[in-house]
């Protein structure tokens, strides 16, 4: 069995053989080694997406907008692009402690599909965060109903109404009553529902669309509130700093 490399939210605190190899947007970007690998490991709780090597490792060059990549001596990523670089430049970084690096365009593919997936990760935590505030007035006793509440609000007329007869006579309103209720209130949440998934949808379509590293470096920039590098802002006359930029979902 291989390494396991995983991305998962920074704010998971992760057990000792999750080993943190690089971070970015937020995110750890780690693995763990073969020799750990057995049923003791628990890493459900860091809700973590399981990612190939090559995808992970990207994590080095995703913010290389022009396409290079500064690498200084003794860190993480020297480690990890050690094999990549020629005898002479394994020479130049030991000597003058850097080195610049041409991404190939192989590893350029692997920026764009890195920044994808952590754009992608970002809005799904976003939304799914929206989505629990739907009901975070209702209490636990209260959602445990709502399966019940539901299943008679919309069974026909003829069928027995036990959950919504008990509450509707809690309430002193009549059954016909609570039943338009709960339809109305099945109809609200659902409609805000469908409002966020339809906006996760076009957001990730914005992310689908890019096609280089500037593109996600752009995005980045526009709505989520991460600023691109002062070069590419001249380059395409962008005009907002980053001291106004702000998360736009």
């Amino acid at each position: 069995m291989d390494d396991i490399y995983l991305v998962y939210k920074n704010t998971f605190q992760a057990d000792g053989y999750v080993e943190i190899i690089g971070n970015y947007l937020g995110y750890n970007i780690a693995k763990i080694q073969k020799c750990y690998i057995d049923n003791r490991i628990n890493i459900s709780k860091l809700k973590p997406l399981i990612i190939r090597k090559e995808l992970a490792l990207a994590w080095s060059f995703a913010d290389s907008y022009d396409l290079k990549l500064s690498i200084k001596l003794n860190t993480n990523i020297a480690e990890q692009m050690n094999d990549k670089l020629s005898e002479q430049q394994n020479l130049n970084l030991e000597s003058k402690g850097k080195v610049k690096y041409d991404l190939s365009e192989e590893e350029i593919k692997l920026a764009v599909e890195f920044h994808k997936l952590i754009l992608y990760k970002i809005i799904e935590d976003r939304f799914s965060e929206k989505f629990l505030e739907l009901s975070i007035y209702n209490s636990d006793l209260e959602k445990a109903s709502w399966i019940a509440q539901r299943k008679e609000a919309e069974s026909s007329s003829s069928e027995p109404k036990p959950v919504l007869s008990l509450l509707a006579a809690g309430r002193g309103i009549s059954l016909n009553q609570m039943i338009d209720k709960v339809k109305a209130k099945i109809s609200q949440h659902d409609l805000l529902v469908a409002d966020l998934l339809t906006e996760e949808q076009k957001l990730k379509s914005e992310v689908k669309s890019c096609k280089t590293i500037a593109d996600c470096h752009r995005l980045r920039h526009l709505k989520f509130g991460i600023s691109m590098s002062g070069k590419q802002m001249q380059d395409e006359n962008i005009q907002i700093s980053p001291a106004t930029l702000k998360i736009t979902f």
